[in-house]
C-alpha cells in the first residue's frame, strides 16, 4: 500500500510564498521569514520578544522622497480622518514640528 498524501500540505506548498528581513518595532530584532505572497497580514511574532511587532523591511518607501520618522524611531504610521499617529508608542504625528 502506498504513502498517504496530505492534502493540505500539498496546498501550502504550492501557495505562492516571499521571504525577507523582518525588524521588530519594539526591540528591534531582525530576522528572516518566509510568509505567503501578499495580501497576507504582514505582523510578525519576534522570535526575541514574542511579540507581534514584526514588519518585513523595505523595499516599500519611494526613494527621493522625504520620510517622516517618529521620535521612538518607528517610521511605520497610522492614519485616520484626525491625523498620523505611530502605532508603536500612539504619539500623533504633526508635521509642523517635523520642520
Amino acid at each position: 500500500m502506498g504513502d498517504v498524501t496530505d492534502l493540505e500540505e500539498r496546498r501550502r506548498r504550492k501557495q505562492p510564498c516571499t521571504s525577507g528581513p523582518v525588524r521588530c518595532m519594539e526591540c528591534r530584532h531582525e530576522w528572516v521569514a518566509v510568509r505567503p505572497a501578499p495580501p497576507e497580514p504582514w505582523w510578525f511574532e519576534c522570535p526575541s520578544c514574542g511579540l507581534h511587532k514584526g514588519r518585513p523591511v523595505g523595499p516599500f518607501e519611494k526613494e527621493g522622497r522625504a520620510h517622516w520618522v517618529c521620535n521612538c524611531g518607528n517610521d511605520l504610521f497610522y492614519i485616520t480622518p484626525e491625523g498620523c499617529y505611530c502605532p508603536h508608542c500612539g504619539v500623533w504625528f504633526d508635521p509642523e514640528e517635523q520642520q
